[in-house]
């Protein structure tokens, strides 16, 4: 007993006590991170033919948690979609279906979508395959230009994507998400 009515023990216990206040103080009181909008946007392009082209009219539909969006691409290809209020680890299913083109369909995280640049979907796609694919067509998406289907490029996606114009973003905006939801 006479350790807890030490002048040591009252000294360090007088240190810890405003120390440890102020710390739950913080956490109990600080304000909850701000969810960031995450986007998911680009082009559908059709690189089965050089030069590639841009197609108007492919259905792009993104689906994440409780909530989704659908958006039909203008005369350049492309779609945005703003997803509010949903952390970046959620998942998400993105597809995109064109006639004459194979139905394309990816499962990722909203994050890993929204950060998506030319090649890194193209490594989950049997670039081979035809099957079901009218012409050995293919649609390509991400966040300027990806390639998800080519059944005969050669060399990188930049490449294949030279042709193409530059990428200027979409002004109609698919939104996403419990803020969308009011």
């Amino acid at each position: 007993m006479a350790f807890y009515s030490s002048p040591v023990f009252k000294w360090i216990g007088g240190i810890l006590t405003p120390v440890i206040t102020a710390v739950l103080i913080y956490y109990l009181t600080r304000p909850k991170p701000q969810a960031m909008a995450i986007d998911v946007e680009g082009r559908a392009v059709d690189i089965s033919k050089v030069p590639t082209s841009l197609v108007a009219g492919a259905t792009v539909k993104l689906e994440a948690g409780t909530f989704s969006g659908v958006q039909v691409t203008d005369n350049e290809g492309r779609y945005v979609f703003e997803i509010d209020n949903l952390p970046g680890t959620t998942p998400a299913t993105f597809t995109i279906d064109a006639k004459g083109f194979q139905h394309f369909a990816v499962n990722k995280t909203l994050e890993q979508l929204s950060n998506t640049d030319e090649g890194q979907l193209a490594e989950e796609i049997d670039t081979n395959s035809t099957a079901g694919n009218p012409g050995g067509k293919g649609v390509a998406i991400g966040t300027v230009v990806a390639n998800l289907h080519a059944k005969s490029i050669t060399g990188t996606p930049a490449a294949a994507n030279a042709a193409l114009p530059r990428y200027v973003r979409r002004a109609e905006i698919v939104k996403i998400g419990p803020a969308a939801q009011k």
